[in-house]
């Protein structure tokens, strides 16, 4: 529940909204670093799937405190 550019707690909400949402958290991407994954989003929830990224955490907002 770090800054970022949407809250969790909002997104927690929107998913509880939804029926049959399944509530997923990239740290990996920022707010527009998500597009990167799309194609593969889009697939999986068409294909009813569960997605996780590819790519390495680097959004310096949800790395662990030193």
């Amino acid at each position: 529940d770090k800054v970022a550019e949407v809250p969790m707690a909002q997104g927690r909400q929107n998913h509880a909204l939804i029926p049959g949402s399944e509530f997923i958290v990239m740290p990996e991407h920022g707010h527009c670093s998500i597009i990167m994954e799309f194609e593969r989003i889009a697939l999986a929830a068409v294909q009813g799937k569960s997605v996780q990224s590819r790519f390495k955490n680097t959004n310096p907002f949800t790395q662990p405190s030193a």
